[in-house]
């Protein structure tokens, strides 16, 4: 279907404007598609914290033991 939008298409515009340092509020990109609200209340701040990992990651700020203290498991 022709201008139908998925929750993968609506997670990488929110990660999109992240990246381009126009974070948008989740409340707000939630409440701008109602047909996936919940789903993004509950995906996006997870999305988020994986995103802020990456990027500390990459620059090499936080150690190994630190980050398997802030996420769990053995990253």
């Amino acid at each position: 279907m022709k201008g139908k939008i998925s929750l993968e298409d609506l997670v990488e515009q929110f990660l999109d404007q992240c990246r381009s340092g126009n974070v948008p509020d989740i409340q707000d990109f939630a409440g701008a598609h109602p047909e996936f609200a919940s789903e993004l209340l509950a995906l996006l701040p997870l999305v988020m914290e994986m995103e802020d990992w990456s990027v500390e990651k990459k620059q090499g700020i936080m150690p190994p033991e630190t980050r398997q203290r802030r996420y769990g498991g053995g990253i």
